[in-house]
């Protein structure tokens, strides 16, 4: 009964940590496609001429 305790609880444990990097893998990879949807910023040669 023990091992079947410590067996459930291991899977238990796998499964959540197996979510738990999924949504951090998600809302970094959706962190960085905003960051890339972020204006474009000009070049400094490109300001100077601008001003």
């Amino acid at each position: 009964m023990n091992t079947m305790k410590k067996k459930v609880s291991r899977m238990i444990a796998n499964i959540i940590s197996g979510v738990s990097t999924n949504i951090a893998y998600t809302s970094t990879k959706k962190c960085v496609s905003l960051n890339g949807l972020e204006e474009p910023k000009m070049p400094k040669v490109l300001l100077k001429r601008a001003k």
